[in-house]
């Protein structure tokens, strides 16, 4: 799914970038462990993947500050 975005182009990794943090708060309501670390890493992984496009943006500071802070508070 992510590479697909990046496939896209610039503007498509932005716009998942965005759905991506508008999605984050989400993720304390999901009980079982093992699902909210696999979003975690689902999260991680389009970090790694959209850094080299889009990692001087706010919008992707925003999400890798929110990742952090989400994963320190769960």
């Amino acid at each position: 799914m992510f590479q697909n975005c990046i496939d896209y182009g610039i503007e498509a990794v932005i716009l998942k970038c965005a759905d991506l943090i508008d999605n984050i708060d989400y993720v304390s309501f999901v009980k079982d462990k093992e699902k909210r670390d696999v979003l975690f890493a689902k999260y991680k992984l389009f970090l790694s993947m959209s850094e080299g496009l889009i990692g001087n943006t706010e919008v992707y500071k925003e999400l890798e500050t929110k990742v952090k802070d989400k994963e320190e508070k769960i």
